[in-house]
């Protein structure tokens, strides 16, 4: 039964991060970049 509510947290996990970077995209490009690459930075 846990099993199936992981699944489903999963799923809508996935689509919350896709439409997160399709909106990224399409609204701040070059930001994104920049921040993509201070966030490589900082990480390591």
């Amino acid at each position: 039964m846990s099993r199936g509510k992981g699944i489903s947290f999963s799923e809508i996990g996935l689509m919350l991060g896709i439409e997160e970077t399709t909106i990224a995209n399409k609204i701040e490009r070059p930001e994104r970049k920049l921040l993509g690459f201070k966030r490589d930075n900082l990480v390591g």
